[in-house]
């Protein structure tokens, strides 16, 4: 029987000739991007290409334009900023992010993280002494957003508070200053880490200190014409916006009424009908006079504006009005000649995907299509030309990075830009000092990727907050000292196998006390202990849900008896803020996301949380708690699975992470060769399949225990990731099992 649910993805919609085109990859490698919903070709192509540049502006995030003016101010008057952040690898990257930022601008800055027994997030001790500090602006960073009672306080203190956090928010939010949190307005990607987060902020202030148009409202427009003639021709619509720091604030368009019938030429192009200009065209006159009204006096922008379409509004407006436009004109098109003297054409369309903006080409000439572009364009085009603000971006982005993956925060959409852009070399050479010998004292510095950050890097920056000293990670990751950076590498190096120590005795001793008859009764993990530290309540956790694949909850009691604190980690649908929202009555913080949270709570409220979680843990299913396995592809012909597309599938779908594995592939009706035991304790196994006339390697890792149930069968569908396996100074292919079914 599978360990998983299989599922297999599937998708109706063909394989566009532009995507094939435009990604000479073998069919079956598009068509398994094109199964995880890349199928139009401007998200394959943003999916292929991710870059810098792709990042949407940091201004659509509710508040950060609030945030932006009041840190503004604070560095301004000289008042003290505090940062309060967490203890993870999310935490302290953050913390670091905001930190360099306010620094760069020469802030009175300073940090504070959770260490010893300091709870998670804000605390009105952590307020009082921020107050005898004369700090007025406190910024909390991966933390913050269920702070009710903390922000009335820090109110009442008179210090603001600006909280910038990706955690769920609850009914009831703090009336703090700002609230910089995706998830709390329509921004596009509400995934983001709490790093995430803090580098939206530290990119919104570099546009703040060093665009020319920061904070101006700028117009972008463009005509659809009967011609090329201004003199002879009508213009029968016009578009336009009104954009303020990368953000669209209106539209308006139109369609105008024309005494002559639209060309088959025009219609094709445009898509514009006779029987649209009949029913939604207005006059010209009407047009002219709300287009006016609609851009001010603010200055307009377009692609070929002035040798186009400012000639024909000037001779429209001549004629009806006997006026001009008096606007500032700033045209894309010789903007671009300049910058990009490489491209052949410098038409719009180009221009934009040679700044990785992909659209559908079919929606083009209409103008607001067009207009949408070219202010897209526009932005792009400014932060290419700032190189300052791609220094500072340059620098945070692999801290964001790092932050991202450590937290588990989904691979997708702007967390995939994120961290392939901030594990680029070219980046990663020039973040921070302290962070650039780390990695070359882990040997991973010119080899950072995901999964360099999730099984290396991570690991050892988590390491020192689940100790208890978090800031030794902070104090590493902003300074600019090398000694010190380097005594700090040692320091972070030995916390980690301190960690690594007390995990290993830690789990040996869990999993041995551990009934499993009684977990499938339970349908969850309840352990509390005073043997565990708060730091690694969290590690635990995560470990024994993939473990176990039923919902962990991991207490550890403080050595007063007052109080205990608990990590909780999920699988499958089961939500962990909605579990911790049924007995937050019990709690005195809580907080988290759907898949990991964690709380506070009195242990004299221990045995009565108990008790809500059998309840509550009573109308779920082992099928709502198993986990899916996402299978992307099923392979009939086993040649496609050589080195070379192995390759390509390696640069295609990179970074690899939560929400966007590495492919992998069902084989179905394999046989069974060969099977061994292999590792130190014989806890591994490796197989060798065939199907049809082709056999194939498998590598199964810590698959002996469960091979005893399945060793009868004979025939298997299996699902396996492809890789490249090095023995001997020769590559050669095999599997890596997931999950395998016996027939």
């Amino acid at each position: 029987m599978p360990f998983f649910e299989w599922n297999l993805r599937r998708s109706d919609v063909p394989l566009h000739r532009e995507i094939k085109n435009a990604l000479p990859l073998p069919e079956f490698i598009l068509n398994i991007a094109k199964n995880r919903g890349f199928d139009s070709y401007p998200t394959m192509m943003e999916f292929a290409y991710p870059r810098l540049l792709s990042l949407p502006s940091p201004f659509a995030l509710k508040d950060i334009d609030k945030s932006v003016v009041r840190i503004q101010q604070a560095i301004a008057n000289k008042e003290k900023i505090l940062i309060l952040g967490d203890k993870d690898a999310d935490g302290v990257t953050a913390t670091a992010i905001i930190y360099r930022i306010i620094n760069r601008f020469r802030g009175d800055i300073s940090f504070k993280v959770p260490e010893g027994t300091d709870h998670y997030g804000m605390s009105k001790d952590a307020l009082d002494q921020a107050k005898a500090q004369n700090i007025s602006l406190i910024i909390t960073v991966d933390c913050g957003i269920t702070a009710v009672d903390e922000c009335n306080y820090a109110s009442e203190l008179g210090i603001d508070v600006i909280i910038t956090d990706h955690h769920e928010p609850l009914d009831v939010l703090p009336t703090a200053f700002a609230l910089v949190n995706p998830k709390l307005n329509d921004y596009p990607f509400p995934s983001l880490a709490g790093a995430g987060v803090a580098l939206k902020l530290a990119h919104a202030l570099g546009e703040a200190y060093l665009l020319e148009d920061y904070n101006q409202e700028l117009v972008f427009f463009d005509i659809e014409t009967t011609g090329l003639d201004p003199e002879q021709d009508d213009i029968i619509e016009i578009a336009a916006l009104i954009s303020k720091n990368g953000v669209v604030i209106r539209e308006y368009q139109c369609l105008i009424q024309t005494e002559k019938t639209l060309a088959p030429i025009i219609i094709e192009v445009t898509k514009i009908t006779n029987q649209m200009i009949q029913d939604e065209g207005i006059p010209i006159t009407t047009a002219l006079t709300e287009f006016l009204e609609f851009i001010g006096d603010r200055t307009i922008i377009g692609h070929n504006i002035i040798g186009f379409d400012m000639k024909f509004i000037q001779i429209q407006l001549q004629k009806h009005f006997n006026k001009k436009i008096t606007n500032t004109p700033v045209d894309t098109l010789p903007m671009a000649r300049v910058m990009f003297k490489q491209l052949k054409s410098h038409k719009l369309l180009t221009v934009g995907e040679h700044l990785g903006i992909y659209v559908d080409h079919t929606k083009l000439h209409r103008a607001l299509n067009d207009v949408i572009l070219n202010a897209e364009v526009y932005r792009r085009m400014s932060l290419t030309r700032s190189r300052p603000i791609q220094q500072i971006l340059s620098e945070l982005l692999p801290l964001a990075a790092i932050g991202t993956v450590a937290d588990i925060m989904p691979l997708v959409s702007e967390n995939r830009t994120i961290v392939r852009v901030g594990t680029d070399q070219e980046n990663v050479k020039l973040t921070t000092t302290g962070l650039i010998l780390l990695m070359r004292r882990l040997k991973v510095m010119d080899t950072l990727n995901a999964k360099a950050i999730g099984w290396t890097l991570g690991p050892i920056i988590n390491s020192p907050g689940r100790l208890g000293q978090a800031s030794l990670v902070v104090e590493l990751l902003i300074t600019n000292n090398i000694n010190k950076a380097n005594e700090l590498v040692e320091q972070l190096i030995q916390k980690d196998q301190e960690r690594k120590d007390l995990i290993t005795s830690l789990e040996e001793e869990i999993v041995r006390s551990t009934n499993l008859d009684d977990i499938i009764t339970k349908k969850h993990v309840f352990i509390m202990s005073n043997n565990i530290r708060r730091g690694l309540t969290g590690l635990i956790a995560t470990k024994l849900t993939n473990q176990f694949q039923v919902p962990v909850i991991i207490v550890a009691l403080s050595d007063d008896e007052t109080t205990a604190s608990g990590s909780v980690r999920s699988t499958g649908s089961f939500d962990v803020i909605n579990f911790l929202q049924d007995s937050s009555h019990l709690f005195s913080q809580f907080g988290g996301h759907k898949a990991a949270g964690g709380f506070v709570i009195a242990q004299e409220n221990l045995q009565e949380f108990q008790d809500n979680i059998t309840k509550y843990m009573e109308s779920w299913t082992s099928t709502n708690l198993k986990n899916a396995l996402e299978i992307d592809i099923e392979i009939t012909d086993l040649s496609s699975l050589n080195i070379k597309n192995i390759h390509y599938i390696q640069s295609l779908f990179n970074p690899i992470g939560s929400k966007n594995p590495f492919p992998n592939f069902l084989i179905k009706n394999v046989t069974l060769i060969e099977a061994k035991y292999i590792g130190k304790n014989r806890e591994h196994m490796t197989f060798t399949f065939q199907k049809g006339k082709t056999s194939f390697d498998v590598i199964a890792w810590g698959f002996a225990k469960r091979w005893d149930d399945l060793k009868d069968f004979t025939n298997f569908d299996i699902v396996g990731i492809p890789e490249i396996n090095d023995w001997n100074n020769a590559q050669e292919v095999r599997l890596q099992l997931i999950d395998i079914d016996g027939k």
